[in-house]
């Protein structure tokens, strides 16, 4: 549970890092409310910083978020499984 917790703080940070500026990162603990604010606030000023602890965690969520920008697109209509009922309105 932690290391989801972990993860999730980390992609948090990653996207505020990306998005705002360090003046706005060096701020105050952020309220959040299933995240520990000090950790990631912490995490946001490390990574800002230049600490690569990080890094490979950043560059997994690069990785995945370009891979699930490629795929698609999804719609309600092309689906290959067969309901319970055992007939489809699409066929």
């Amino acid at each position: 549970m932690k290391s989801i917790l972990r993860c999730i703080a980390v992609v948090f940070a990653f996207t505020l890092v990306a998005n705002l500026s360090f003046s706005l990162i060096a701020a105050e603990r952020p309220s959040v409310f299933l995240l520990d604010g000090e950790r990631l606030h912490s995490v946001r000023t490390a990574i800002a910083n230049g600490d690569k602890h990080f890094q490979p965690a950043i560059d997994a969520l690069r990785r995945d978020a370009d891979r699930a920008l490629s795929a698609g697109p999804f719609s309600v209509v092309n689906k290959e499984a067969v309901p319970p009922a055992g007939t489809s309105t699409t066929t």
